[in-house]
């Protein structure tokens, strides 16, 4: 993405329209990237042998699209999304009930992961159950491969880029906030945008 490369900083600028318009483009990229990493986490169980998606697999996901994210044709779906988060305002007088209305738009969806969670639990405790691993069984090689890859040097990678400095961040405070039991994807994105408006906040 071309935006990726102006070296705008919204950690070290004062330029507050520069910055609503970084985080408008960030917000857009985030939730094409959740896309992606459905689509990926269902990959990675299925290359293990799994027919079931866990929520690692999904934080897995997450991590191999901060990496991967990048490289596909994502130009006309995010364009569609600018678009949308253009139709919202990044102005002072209405961050903190942005941020609000984010917050408990959040508590809504956890609410209801919860909830459908419960349900598969209970639906499930008459089925045997499938052992989680992330061993390769079948299929996708090298997609497999770079996903643990990934996963291994996670706590060694430092990005540059001030976007993916901010998606590493997100994606731990999500994982960390959860402990042992990895977030979901719509909680993990929501945040994503919890942890950009903490960035915000701290400027």
């Amino acid at each position: 993405m071309d935006f990726l490369k102006t070296g705008y900083d919204p950690l070290i600028s004062d330029d507050r329209a520069d910055e609503r318009e970084f985080y408008r483009k960030v917000v857009s990229l985030m939730s094409i990237l959740c896309e992606e990493a459905l689509k990926s986490g269902a990959k990675f169980a299925e290359t293990c042998g799994r027919r079931k998606i866990v929520e690692r697999d999904i934080v897995l996901a997450l991590k191999y699209e901060s990496h991967a994210f990048w490289e596909k044709d994502i130009d006309d779906r995010f364009i569609e999304k600018l678009a949308e988060e253009r139709r919202h305002t990044y102005d002072t007088e209405s961050d903190e009930s942005e941020a609000d209305e984010a917050e408990d738009e959040a508590e809504a969806d956890e609410a209801e992961a919860d909830e459908a969670e419960a349900d598969e639990a209970e639906a499930d405790e008459a089925d045997e159950a499938e052992e989680y691993t992330t061993e390769f069984v079948s299929g996708d090689y090298a997609f497999h491969s770079r996903v643990t890859s990934i996963d291994r040097s996670w706590i060694d990678w430092n990005p540059d880029d001030p976007v993916k400095r901010l998606l590493k961040a997100a994606i731990e405070k999500s994982e960390h906030r959860l402990g042992d039991e990895a977030p979901a994807c719509t909680p993990a994105c929501h945040a994503s945008r919890r942890a950009l408006q903490g960035a915000k906040d701290s400027r």
